[in-house]
């Protein structure tokens, strides 16, 4: 079975006590995986009315951005209709339901929870199930155990709570379940929710256990993968007045019980004196309703609230803190140190995130140390490293005349990654590509970096004793490399890229990538979206990560080594070195091709799903690129032909097979092509595909073969019609493969 909801007929029976609509891990795994398939195929696509307000309406959701609202609107408010299922049970006393809830509509029986799952609907599913997983390995879960998910539980067609607190399924699960786990995702989206502040404030009242994760794993695990970074300090600077929802009027209500005050103070009251409700939702006090109330930062009577209040609110925040500190420790105050050699000025992961936390929020308040003129751009975001380095760096340590590393690190930190980093580059970019290639890693905070501004001490600043090892550094004809030294102490380089055409053509830029290759470091490329593996997969085996930008994979094609720019005589010295491999002027065909082969893959995968067969075959014109090779293939391990096949590429389909596409490549989940093909209702692909030879009888680890997949049609519920499929002779060109098959043994007996 692949599709995560018992098979047709089954009789849904709806689950009245709310605290009983948990999901298992078993069950959240199958979603899981039905959702990677709907992805890889490209069958998923905004379509919610909100979509079309934030501009994203008809994109395509991939497995790296999918979320709760996403699955809420385009999986669960669809899925359920489409099947249709009868429905049994008791209805609600006061307001007539639809269908029910996704729990009701894949458990068997009520399902109690064992663990509350405390979340933000906004933060990434990918990043929710792999807090699953490793919750299941800290804990020793079965996948039978049931766990309590807010979206998985209500009725996304309408829910009562009730009027009280005390009635609503988040309060009586907190003290239904053994405990609670808060997940703090990417952007600690949660911490801004005043649901999630709700429900840490009961597990703390009721002295129940707290387990706080974060994509990277258990707060304050052994392991160290998160013990430290921007996430762990957003959670020590928690304050639940800075809690939101996306009604006011809940968020008043929760306030004004955590106040220890009536919850009703200052929302709309009846004569019954039970809350009135509009859509179900209780309503702020006549004139709050307004939002421009809220324009100087709270309604008066959350202002008055907080004041009269303070102790209150400070001491669960300071309970919070507490949690974190017993798990974490506290941080220790650091008097920086002396480290003479720049190799060893390494960072560490969760340093570099928390020095872009704290660059921003510098920005924010424009706290420009010893600096008179302004920034050259208003936001963040568009800040370049330079900028950063300019601005907040070089004040910081201009006094000390050490280096930012030095500053914040108890001494010498050897690096094992070195980060080759344009300062034209912006900080965000740069920061947003290093989390995706530390993610594809695995790497925990721990791991060391060499940032060459963070590690870099102010001119003139070079201290007695400090000196380069001439015996080790690399010399290039009368030039120094620089970087020679730091590249020999690690073992991998990550090359940040973005848009910047002149900056693909610095020959020092080229310089490190040849330097890094002939000495053996693992090379890996990193953008804003996504990272690329070059030379040896991620730790789950893929080459690509996230979405890398196709279109810095196209300006790859175009580099020139042989055309790089640089100061004339380091120039030629550059080239020199080049040439001294004993290839003489074919290296720089030689550099280029590998740039090319390495940004190839999104390129070629792009070109697939739009059709253009151009493309394609100029791609392909590599010769030192193998069109069935696996840096090529995407985060699902599928190939360029598997996407054309999804989306009805048939130009494309057409010039990659005569390229030798492997009609029969498999996925991670061993589906090939025409899987594909099946999953997305595209006969005409599956047909050019028997006529390639594909294998009908291949099955995937589901144990499916392609007619199966055609017949069961998992993307029904999205308009997918297998109409065009009836009549198709998949059947017989399997008796007919197979036929052939029992010739050739009969022959060569």
């Amino acid at each position: 079975m692949s599709l995560p909801w018992p098979d047709p007929g089954f009789v849904v029976t709806r689950i009245s006590n709310l605290t009983e609509r948990a999901v298992t891990v078993k069950q959240l795994r199958q979603l899981s995986l039905f959702l990677q398939r709907l992805c890889k195929a490209l069958l998923l696509k905004h379509s919610s009315q909100h979509s079309k307000e934030t501009g994203c309406y008809d994109e395509y959701i991939t497995w790296f951005d999918i979320n709760m609202y996403d699955i809420t609107s385009e999986v669960i408010k669809k899925v359920i209709p489409y099947v249709n299922p009868k429905i049994q049970g008791a209805p609600h006393a006061q307001m007539a339901q639809e269908w029910c809830s996704w729990s009701e509509f894949v458990a068997h029986k009520p399902q109690p929870a064992r663990l509350m799952i405390s979340h933000w609907w906004g933060g990434r599913f990918r990043d929710f199930m792999r807090v699953i997983q490793e919750l299941c390995v800290d804990e020793a879960l079965p996948g039978s155990t049931p766990l309590w998910v807010c979206t998985f539980a209500n009725n996304q067609w309408g829910e009562d709570f009730g009027d009280r607190l005390a009635s609503c399924p988040f309060y009586r699960t907190v003290a239904a379940a053994d405990l609670t786990v808060l997940i703090v995702d990417r952007s600690a989206g949660s911490l801004g929710r005043v649901w999630c502040g709700l429900e840490l404030y009961l597990t703390i009242q009721s002295q129940k256990r707290l387990l706080i994760y974060t994509p990277s794993g258990l707060v304050g695990h052994s392991s160290g993968r998160a013990s430290s970074g921007p996430l762990i300090e957003a959670i020590k600077a928690w304050d639940i007045r800075q809690t939101n929802a996306s009604e006011d009027a809940y968020r008043r209500q929760i306030l004004n019980y955590i106040a220890g005050i009536d919850e009703f103070q200052g929302l709309q009251v009846g004569a019954d004196g039970r809350l009135l409700r509009d859509h179900g939702r209780p309503l702020l006090h006549q004139g709050d309703d307004d939002h421009d109330a809220r324009s100087e930062g709270e309604y008066e009577h959350e202002a008055c609230l907080f004041k009269d209040h303070s102790k209150v609110f400070e001491e669960l925040n300071m309970m919070v803190r507490v949690e974190v500190y017993a798990t974490v420790g506290r941080s220790h105050l650091l008097h920086g140190c002396h480290v003479l050699r720049k190799e060893h000025r390494g960072v560490k992961l969760g340093q570099w995130r928390a020095f872009t936390r704290q660059a921003e929020a510098a920005w924010c308040e424009r706290r420009w140390v010893d600096v008179d003129t302004p920034p050259p751009c208003s936001s963040f975001q568009d800040a370049e490293v330079r900028v950063i380095d300019n601005f907040f760096i070089k004040p910081r340590v201009s006094a000390s005349r050490r280096s930012y590393m030095e500053v914040i690190s108890a001494g010498p930190q050897l690096p094992k990654y070195y980060i080759s980093l344009s300062l034209g580059t912006r900080i965000s970019d740069a920061a947003a590509a290093i989390d995706w290639w530390a993610e594809a890693l695995h790497l925990p905070d721990s791991a060391v970096l060499f940032v060459d501004f963070l590690s870099s001490r102010p001119e003139g600043s070079k201290e007695p004793g400090e000196q380069r090892d001439i015996d080790s550094a690399e010399h290039i004809k009368g030039v120094a490399f620089p970087a020679a030294d730091e590249l020999l102490e690690c073992q991998a380089m990550l090359g940040v890229l973005d848009h910047d055409a002149p900056e693909m053509a610095s020959a020092w830029r080229f310089l490190e990538f040849e330097f890094a290759s002939r000495n053996g470091l693992d090379i890996y490329l990193a953008c804003a979206t996504g990272a690329l593996a070059c030379s040896c997969p991620f730790a789950d085996g893929s080459w690509v990560f996230g979405r890398f930008d196709a279109d810095i994979g196209r300006s790859m094609q175009y580099v020139s080594s042989r055309n790089c720019r640089a100061d004339a005589c380091e120039l030629q010295s550059i080239k020199e070195y080049f040439e001294s491999r004993g290839h003489g002027q074919a290296i720089y065909d030689q550099i280029d091709r590998r740039f090319q082969r390495w940004g190839a893959g999104p390129v070629l995968r792009e070109a697939a799903e739009c059709d253009d067969d151009e493309e394609v075959k100029a791609i392909c014109m590599n010769p030192s690129l193998v069109i069935n090779g696996s840096s090529l293939q995407g985060a699902h391990s599928e190939t360029a032909l598997h996407i054309a096949a999804a989306a009805g590429s048939m130009e494309a389909m057409r010039a990659l097979l005569r390229l030798h596409a492997d009609p029969n490549a498999q996925d991670q989940l061993g589906e090939t092509p025409l899987h594909y093909a099946a999953l997305a209702g595209q006969s005409a692909a599956a047909s050019l595909l028997l006529e390639a030879k594909a294998n009908i009888l291949c099955e995937n680890s589901l144990a499916q073969d392609p007619l199966f997949v055609a017949q069961q049609n998992p993307a029904g519920f999205l308009g997918i019609s297998m109409s065009s499929f009836a009549g198709f002779p998949l059947a017989s060109s399997a008796e007919k493969r197979s036929a052939e098959r029992r010739c050739k043994l009969v022959g060569t007996a």
